[in-house]
């Protein structure tokens, strides 16, 4: 395919990423979230959104990205709820003190790193958009630097994704390994599955949901006051009235 196809079929991830880089800029040097500035970014979202609706479908660069039906239903909804994400977020911000221009620049990168990730059409495609989107969130989730739950939540979601990245490679180069391509179309050929293929995954799904369900049923309950209540059925009390008990000393 020539340049021009490919450009075609990326024009959505092009869009995001120039407005991006025009917001950063932008706030960078007049320091002020105005809504003109919410209202750029939300625009920004919604032109990818139409750009991914209309343009066409194939797959660019050789098979590392591909638009199809699915590709653009997934950014339609990525991009529809950014944008208002970045409508409330921003509210909520300013009614806390915490409004800065970072906030809709982020949102903007995690929305291109999801639509990435919806058009990924091999592993290394995948593993840039999940990596694009999940920086962005890291900040994103640590955005509140005077608040300590914010801080937390920020450093916990970086150490699982830290994890979660080195386990995404390592199955990558396993696949790669037995494989011997990292695109999807090459992983798994068309056609349907065999038996064995569908009763693996039926077998794999049973048991991820009983797992889940035991998980659940032995998690023990917490009262109001904060202490561990047990999940058996209280005991009934007899009717009879027990007789007194005397006193003592006399």
């Amino acid at each position: 395919m020539t340049f021009a196809a490919n450009f075609s079929l990326v024009l959505p991830e092009v869009i995001l990423g120039l407005s991006a880089l025009v917001l950063l800029v932008w706030g960078a040097f007049h320091g002020k979230v105005t809504p003109l500035f919410n209202g750029a970014a939300v625009l920004a979202l919604l032109g990818a959104a139409v750009a991914a609706v209309v343009g066409p479908h194939g797959h660019a660069f050789n098979g590392v990205y591909a638009a199809d039906a699915a590709a653009t239903y997934a950014k339609v909804a990525i991009y529809g709820f950014s944008a208002i994400a970045v409508i409330l977020g921003d509210r909520w911000l300013a009614v806390r003190g915490d409004q800065k221009f970072e906030f809709a620049v982020l949102v903007v990168l995690s929305a291109l790193g999801m639509g990435v990730t919806a058009s990924a059409g091999d592993l290394i495609s995948l593993y840039i958009g999940v990596e694009l989107q999940s920086l962005a969130l890291y900040v994103l989730a640590a955005f509140r630097r005077d608040d300590a739950k914010s801080s937390e939540a920020g450093l916990k979601y970086f150490v699982l994704g830290a994890l979660s990245s080195g386990l995404l490679l390592y199955g990558a180069s396993l696949i790669y390994g037995f494989a011997g391509s990292t695109r999807f179309a090459d992983i798994a050929p068309p056609g349907p599955p065999s038996p064995m293929a569908r009763t693996a995954w039926a077998c794999c799904s049973a048991w991820c949901s009983c797992c889940a369900a035991w998980r659940s049923r032995s998690r023990p309950r917490r009262s109001t006051c904060g202490r561990r209540t047990s999940t058996k059925a209280p005991r009934p009390r007899s009717s009879a009235s027990s007789p007194p008990r005397p006193s003592w000393p006399p």
